[in-house]
């Protein structure tokens, strides 16, 4: 009931990052320039306590260790979780030791860290807090967490030894609805793991992504009824981003050389994949109307997001457009190439903001109005959708205004998405008669449950005995 205390002036990142309230009485964090900080409990002037690090990869989720004597961190890229690895560093200025692959660990009190993997596998290992040191193997536990992109991993343990988890049902199917959110599957019976979509530009194919146990894979699925292809299996993450424009190639983000990366795949399969000259943790990619251009969101060195201009073919050197410790991403452009939408956490929380393309610097106009996420364009270019803070689908008129100024209408509430609010896809597509959209929705409703399991530290003891 007492009023708020802006603890950090200058702000912390808003992907990535992390913040920890250690029991010295100090928050821990990660600051917008990449360093480790602490601050107290009740304000102050923060410290460092770790410089940011040189090269690829930030520090991300970090959890105080009992007395504030060391930090659990991730050191990790958005876009890369499967190169993430679990670190601990001393508060006194030691250097960080890198314990084992995986993200967000956290300290049970029973002498246990708990932590994931890629695939969503829930790990232990047994933990010495004065030594800083793992004993022992990492035994897995179970399946099924769900992991995002920027690396983090949705648990979280209680100080006296319970476990909270999220994870994913994974049967969802594809709908075709109209403007009021009448209408159904589009191809009834056909249910599976489905995460993600994106459609052709003539309207009669589909990339869907699906993962379960064995991975991330792609699919192309004739409309309506027809047959549903295997893509693109290789590695163990796959995430069918968007098409060219004349429907022959497809923007994968895959890990099948290790680690998350940008590729071009012939949608006919006729040839090999290539890797795209951008490099990073790539995380989103649009075409531009001319097919030349891509844009492209990965993660900036350190904190933030930023997001490039890469031309396939061409040039090996993206061309930087937007770059900050914020989190863009689903870049849009518009049909005739004259604007670029995005959502963006600068305003607060994630808002929809359309720019001039490719002068991004000559106008900034925010299109909604409470909340704004995955925006996507009219095929006519005179209306702009995006899911909303409430998780509705709306869509503002664009009016054409002078030379190099942009115009919309207020947002108006179509129907709820229903979708999940997953970030590292496309959940839903507008036909080319823009009267119809296509969304992955959850059967029978939400698509992610919480999992309570009580007495956890006792479980692992019985697991992992010291």
């Amino acid at each position: 009931g007492g009023p708020s205390v802006n603890l950090v002036p200058a702000g912390v990142p808003a992907v990535g990052g992390g913040i920890a309230w250690g029991d010295d009485g100090r928050i821990y964090f990660v600051s917008n320039a990449g360093s480790i900080q602490s601050v107290p409990a009740g304000g102050g002037t923060p410290t460092t306590v770790a410089a940011p690090i040189q090269g690829s990869g930030g520090y991300m989720w970090l959890d105080a260790l009992p007395g504030g004597q060391a930090l659990l961190l991730t050191i990790g890229k958005v876009g890369s979780p499967e190169v993430s690895e679990i670190a601990v560093l001393p508060t006194n200025g030691g250097p960080v030791r890198r314990l084992v692959k995986g993200t967000m660990a956290r300290y049970l009190t029973s002498g246990h860290l708990v932590y994931t993997t890629v695939d969503g596998t829930m790990m232990a290992v047994r933990f010495d807090p004065r030594r800083l040191e793992i004993a022992g193997s990492p035994a897995a536990l179970f399946r099924g967490v769900d992991v995002y992109l920027a690396s983090a991993s949705q648990f979280a343990v209680s100080r006296t030894g319970d476990l909270a988890w999220v994870g994913k049902e994974g049967i969802s199917e594809i709908v075709r609805v109209d403007r009021s959110g009448a209408g159904g599957p589009i191809d009834p019976g056909w249910t599976g793991p489905i995460s993600f979509l994106a459609l052709a530009p003539d309207g009669s194919r589909l990339v869907v992504n699906t993962a379960d146990g064995d991975g991330a894979k792609l699919w192309i699925k004739q409309l309506d009824h027809g047959p549903l292809a295997p893509f693109s299996s290789d590695g163990t993450r796959n995430v069918g981003l968007s098409w060219s424009p004349d429907g022959a190639a497809i923007a994968v983000l895959s890990n099948r050389s290790g680690q998350g990366q940008l590729w071009l795949a012939r949608a006919d399969g006729a040839k090999a994949a290539e890797p795209l000259p951008v490099s990073g943790s790539i995380y989103a990619a649009e075409w531009t109307a001319d097919g030349n251009d891509i844009v492209a969101g990965r993660a900036a060195e350190g904190v933030g997001t930023e997001l490039v201009l890469i031309r396939p073919g061409w040039d090996s050197t993206p061309r930087l457009l937007l770059k900050g410790p914020y989190l863009f991403q689903y870049p849009a452009l518009s049909p005739d190439g004259r604007w670029l939408a995005y959502s963006s956490s600068e305003p607060g929380q994630d808002e929809v903001i359309v720019r001039p393309f490719p002068n991004v610097e000559g106008g900034k106009w925010q299109v909604s109005l409470a909340g704004g996420i995955e925006p996507v364009w009219a095929h006519s270019g005179r209306e702009l959708f995006f899911r909303d803070g409430a998780g509705d689908l709306v869509v503002a008129e664009v009016t054409s205004g002078p030379a190099g100024v942009f115009r919309s209408g207020a947002p108006r509430r179509l129907f709820p998405a229903a979708v999940d609010v997953h970030r590292d896809g496309k959940h839903y597509a507008v036909t080319p008669d823009d009267r119809h959209l296509l969304l992955v929705r959850p059967v029978g409703g939400a698509e992610s449950r919480l999992v309570m399991v009580g007495n956890f530290a006792e479980e692992l003891t019985r697991k992992l005995p010291r």
